[in-house]
């Protein structure tokens, strides 16, 4: 029987990451540089915990949002600015009064996840989130899932009708195309 994903998020946070390389992001920063559209935003994340850092990417940026959670909501609000405030979730997030952008700016996307597979199934923390706004974005938006390591890709994961896959991975310190399903 398949574990559920309530089992399988927990044995994703029992992964032992000490000694575990931490990837090189050069090549993260340069496919980001290249493959973003012009004009439009970065959608990245603060890490938080165990996750991949996502700084040198941030930083090389002028154009990149967060992700913020309102009060009562089930969609993500992106907001330009540095992530300074905690949110109900418990990830930084830009302060309310930052800028806001609309998803159709949005040319690239970060995705953190608890879980991966080669053809960019994600297991992410629960809620649905992301799933949410990765469906809402324009066709052709790259999403970059972003595995923590090589143990946190698997080779299956149940999936139900709502939930998003990702275009690429960033495995190893490359960024590589999810393999078809």
């Amino acid at each position: 029987m398949a574990a559920s994903k309530s089992e399988l998020r927990k044995l994703a946070r029992q992964i032992d990451l000490r000694g575990a390389d931490l990837p090189d992001s050069a090549d993260l920063v340069a496919f980001v540089t290249q493959n973003l559209p012009q004009g439009k935003f970065l959608a990245s994340y603060n890490a938080i915990g165990s996750e991949i850092a996502t700084e040198p990417v941030n930083s090389a940026l002028d154009r990149v949002v967060f992700p913020t959670v309102e009060a009562g909501s089930e969609r993500l609000t992106w907001r330009q600015g540095p992530p300074t405030v905690i949110s109900s979730l418990g990830f930084s997030q830009p302060a309310q009064n930052k800028p806001t952008v609309e998803v159709s700016n949005i040319g690239l996307v970060l995705v953190p996840g608890l879980l991966f597979t080669m053809t960019g199934q994600r297991l992410g923390r629960g809620g649905g989130f992301y799933d949410r706004f990765l469906e809402d974005l324009t066709p052709h938006t790259l999403t970059i899932g972003m595995p923590m390591s090589s143990g946190h890709v698997v080779e299956e994961l149940s999936v139900e009708p709502h939930d998003v896959s990702v275009t690429h991975l960033f495995l190893g310190g490359q960024v590589v195309v999810v393999e078809s399903a």
